[in-house]
């Protein structure tokens, strides 16, 4: 090869050395863009499920979460109730045991206010005692949701006194005050109405408290005077749940129950957690007492009624055992 060929040859090769490297560096800087969104598009093909699976996932909780939320609610809001075998054992096992020796007459009314269950023996009517004067309180409000009494501070103070310390004069007086307002009514016939209306059955209330011992001679009267457990308990039913004569009078009697000073039958043994709105009633062997119990668990009412012609006083014992018993045993329920 002579020089002139061989310098030709060189000329060649550093030609194509050339165009190789312009190659390989076109390739270098077209290449990383290409990949790089080649790798965007594969990332974002691959995490699309992956998001998606997180979404899901975070419905999937959130829907869980809301189940259990719903279901602790249900489990809050749903109302206690015994089963039939419970309510049962209720009687026959913690009520009834107390009366097995039990000489006289007794009534009781029990209902778990939740589920309206009501546990309550024959009954016929006896002598209220004090207990009469819930029948009154109902009687003044009806008059004054009627208007034909204003609730001035003398009635209030005296549905108070009847109430919470059950002063008999206190009852005399608002007894006297309906008949001033209307004269040419008989002021018992107040009484007979109410309880009409709301299906007193079994309830008269025909008498004044002797006091002075000239109030028989004040009144035109059978003297009949008679309630019973039966009545009494819905009484305090219609007042729980408001419908007695108005929202606004069933909760002012509520209140009032509430202020109860004579605690000492069926609130006596309870724990601090039972709320009671009571009245009681007694006169020599008559030992009642009637209470709007709220508790923890559930709230019932209890109405205890007793003659115990033979045994003086046993009965205000069973009443405040019964009510221990019975609070102790709805507490048992799951």
């Amino acid at each position: 090869m002579n020089k002139q060929d061989r310098s030709n040859l060189i000329t060649i090769i550093n030609i194509i050395s050339i165009v190789v490297i312009v190659i390989s560096v076109t390739l270098l800087l077209t290449k990383p863009k290409n990949t790089f969104l080649e790798n965007i598009k594969s990332i974002e093909t691959t995490t699309e499920p992956a998001i998606q699976n997180i979404v899901d996932s975070t419905v999937s909780n959130t829907e869980l979460n809301e189940n259990i939320e719903q279901t602790e609610e249900s489990i809050e809001n749903e109302p206690f109730q015994l089963t039939e075998q419970e309510l049962i054992d209720l009687e026959t096992e913690v009520i009834l045991p107390y009366f097995e020796f039990y000489s006289g007459e007794y009534q009781y009314y029990l209902e778990i206010l939740d589920s309206e269950q009501i546990l309550s023996n024959d009954q016929t009517p006896m002598y209220p005692a004090s207990l009469a004067k819930l029948f009154l309180m109902g009687t003044i409000f009806e008059a004054i949701e009627d208007q034909v009494l204003e609730y001035d501070e003398s009635i209030e103070q005296d549905l108070e006194l009847m109430i919470t310390v059950s002063d008999n004069a206190a009852y005399n007086r608002l007894f006297f005050r309906l008949q001033a307002e209307v004269p040419e009514i008989n002021m018992f016939d107040w009484a007979d109405q109410f309880c009409m209306e709301y299906d007193f059955d079994d309830t008269i209330i025909h008498n004044l408290y002797i006091i002075e011992g000239n109030e028989t001679s004040l009144i035109q009267s059978d003297l009949v005077f008679e309630t019973s457990a039966l009545d009494v308990g819905n009484f305090l039913s219609l007042v729980y749940h408001e419908n007695l004569v108005s929202q606004e009078a069933s909760r002012t009697m509520y209140e009032i129950l509430l202020r109860q000073e004579r605690t000492g039958k069926i609130p006596f043994l309870l724990p601090d957690d039972a709320i009671t709105a009571n009245k009681t009633g007694e006169l020599n062997f008559y030992s009642h007492d009637a209470a709007i119990i709220c508790t923890p668990f559930c709230d019932y009412i209890l109405v205890l009624m007793t003659d115990s012609t033979n045994m003086a006083y046993v009965a205000d014992e069973i009443i405040r055992e019964l009510s221990l018993d019975i609070y102790d045993y709805l507490g048992s329920i799951d």
